[in-house]
């Protein structure tokens, strides 16, 4: 067997453990030949996330959606953060109201994530390819958040002198920021 199919494979059969339940070698057979194309790591958040809310082994659909709805996620961090350096050298580095208008409030979350506008127009080409991960998991958390654009009391991000944790809402951090340039 494929080392990606039985990692499948065993971790099927650990889930099941899980719930005290022992699928045929046919069964799990079906099911990785269905989840063959999936990272296996995927795999594993997927049943991760479905032993919260399982209470029998899962369908295939049920880890199929799961997956789908991952990727999805992924698909539209990616989006983002592409919109984001589009939107770098459309505005630059004094068009920070203009920029914000554009990108919209959950793409301002990861602007504001990765250290503000001023601080992303002054960053190098490799720079931002460093920052491209970190996007996109900021904007998975804002795209399940629906933050509207403000940011969590909780994050300890600097946006000039100030700690993002120290201001109310978005609004604040934008006059902020515009005050600093």
């Amino acid at each position: 067997m494929p080392e990606n199919k039985a990692k499948i494979f065993d971790a099927l059969v650990k889930f099941g453990i899980l719930f005290d339940y022992s699928p045929t070698k046919e069964r799990l057979m079906i099911y990785v030949e269905h989840l063959i194309n999936y990272p296996a790591i995927e795999i594993y958040k997927a049943l991760t996330k479905l032993k919260t809310t399982a209470t029998k082994f899962p369908t295939l659909a049920e880890i199929e959606n799961i997956l789908n709805a991952s990727l999805n996620e992924s698909d539209n961090a990616n989006e983002g953060m592409a919109r984001i350096i589009a939107a770098l050298s459309q505005f630059g580095q004094y068009q920070v109201k203009d920029a914000r208008e554009h990108l919209g409030s959950e793409a301002w979350y990861v602007v504001l994530g990765l250290g503000g506008w001023a601080n992303l127009c002054l960053s190098t080409h490799s720079e931002l390819n460093t920052l491209r991960a970190q996007a996109r998991e900021l904007f998975k958390v804002a795209l399940k958040r629906g933050c509207n654009g403000t940011l969590s009391h909780a994050t300890d991000i600097l946006v000039g002198n100030k700690k993002v944790s120290e201001m109310k809402s978005l609004e604040n951090i934008f006059k902020n920021q515009l005050e600093m340039e």
